[in-house]
């Protein structure tokens, strides 16, 4: 009497399909986590103190405004902004068609994404300190009778959360991403460097 045995390839069907979403998982969440922020890098809503009224196209802005910002959603993160120990994290000071401002939100909440900035603003125009991409791409008013209320979409952000989609990086923030390439590429050189020891000990 002939027994047929089960077939193995639906269990092994199984194993490999496991194995792929075991492995990409790592991936989807990189990916969904450098989503996630890219979303947030778009809108700027805070609320803070200060005096006077301001608008800002890109690099160009002008007002009348001595304001900082206290908590809210500005970078990609909702926080609240503290002092500092030589003075606040974030102010703007705009006297007509000159001023300054600063974020510089706390290192724990924004990361290294390098959406922190200090800007000076000479005949409306305003120049980061250092290259920073996403500045130019903002758009915003601030308008603090007393309490003040930041409103901002940002359209490079915009377009760096879609290109995000397809795998491009247009402005460089994908830190998650980031970290995980770093960390395969360490894992692999360790490996590697194992390898090599088992084959220096193989040798007679």
């Amino acid at each position: 009497m002939h027994v047929r045995l089960p077939s193995r390839r639906p269990v092994f069907l199984l194993g490999l399909a496991l194995s792929v979403l075991s492995l990409g998982s790592g991936c989807a969440t990189h990916y969904a986590g450098d989503r996630m922020r890219d979303a947030a890098d778009i809108f700027t809503l805070t609320v803070g103190t200060g005096a006077g009224a301001k608008a800002r196209v890109g690099p160009f802005q002008a007002g009348l405004l001595e304001q900082q910002d206290t908590y809210g959603l500005r970078g990609g993160v909702v926080d609240s902004f503290e002092r500092n120990i030589g003075g606040t994290r974030n102010q703007d000071r705009q006297a007509v068609v000159v001023g300054r401002e600063r974020f510089d939100p706390r290192p724990d909440a924004i990361g290294d994404r390098e959406k922190d900035f200090r800007a000076t603003t000479v005949a409306m125009v305003s120049v980061p300190d250092r290259p920073n991409p996403a500045y130019y791409g903002q758009v915003e008013v601030v308008v603090a009778p007393i309490v003040s209320v930041r409103v901002g979409f940002n359209f490079l952000e915009f377009l760096d959360f879609l290109a995000g989609f397809v795998g491009i990086d247009l402005l460089n923030d994908d830190v998650e991403r980031r970290e995980a390439a770093i960390a395969r590429r360490e894992r692999r050189a360790a490996e590697r460097q194992l390898a090599a020891k088992a084959r220096e000990g193989e040798e007679p």
